[in-house]
């Protein structure tokens, strides 16, 4: 999609072209299954798996959104959807007329809930994710946590109700981590401020070098895992709005 957008080559500079995806037993780091990546998965769809900071891939399609006349406007709530006109009423008062609407705004869509005949709310499994970054220095500075910034590769440590996927990102300046455990953070958040010492707790006897990563994060986010039920529609009965991504099709990030 990229490469049809004409964008591909903005984003070589910024993102990791991993060799492979490792599964790591939770105790110890055994190596339990590798699936090669680069170059093998270029090599045999002719496009690659890239490795990106969220940050950094919205503001590459930011750019491009503006240098192609989008009028992009933020802090522009919307309060209500007429499917017939089309149109959206915002908060403040405000009504944009449009050929089409896109309802695009996440797995707590208000576009959703305006043209569907039922409420349909997300579905909490019980379990959420911490998310942090650690800066690449941190772990080049010990010999023993090197590879995970040298080595391109995301490793997924795997254990009792718990699982961590790992892997550098920003041309290996930073380490990402997600650390998917049993809990709920704030519902009526997007997201909330983590526990470093229950984050670490959460880990404590797992692999001692992903013990030692961990305990270089110096700040956490808390995130709900949650999904959808199975919509009858992705559109409203006139046709003109409609729902893309996670309004009308949200997952789990192990599905």
């Amino acid at each position: 999609m990229l490469k049809h957008l004409g964008i591909y080559d903005r984003f070589t500079d910024v993102v990791v072209w991993p060799d492979s995806i490792n599964l790591r037993r939770w105790q110890d780091g055994t190596l339990l299954s590798r699936t090669q990546l680069h170059p093998d998965m270029t090599e045999t769809y002719g496009t690659p798996y890239w490795l990106i900071h969220r940050p950094d891939y919205h503001h590459l399609l930011h750019q491009a959104a503006l240098e192609n006349g989008c009028d992009i406007r933020v802090k522009s709530r919307v309060a209500s959807v007429d499917e017939n006109a089309p149109s959206v009423a915002l908060t403040n008062g405000e009504t944009i007329h449009a050929d089409i609407i896109v309802g695009a705004d996440g797995i707590k869509s208000v576009i959703r809930a305006h043209i569907l005949d039922k409420p349909v709310q997300p579905r909490l499994y019980g379990e959420c994710a911490y998310r942090a970054t650690v800066p690449a220095e941190e772990l080049l500075a010990e010999p023993e946590l090197r590879r995970f910034i040298e080595q391109p590769r995301a490793n997924c440590w795997i254990g009792p109700g718990r699982h961590l996927m790992a892997y550098p990102i920003q041309n290996r300046t930073k380490y990402n981590l997600v650390m998917v455990h049993p809990g709920l953070a704030v519902q009526d958040r997007w997201n909330e401020s983590g526990d470093l010492k229950e984050m670490v707790e959460n880990f404590e006897n797992w692999d001692p070098l992903l013990v030692k990563v961990l305990k270089k994060v110096k700040e956490c986010l808390k995130w709900n895992l949650a999904d959808l039920p199975l919509l009858d529609t992705w559109r409203s009965k006139s046709g003109k709005v409609v729902l893309i991504g996670d309004a009308s099709h949200a997952t789990l990030p192990f599905v």
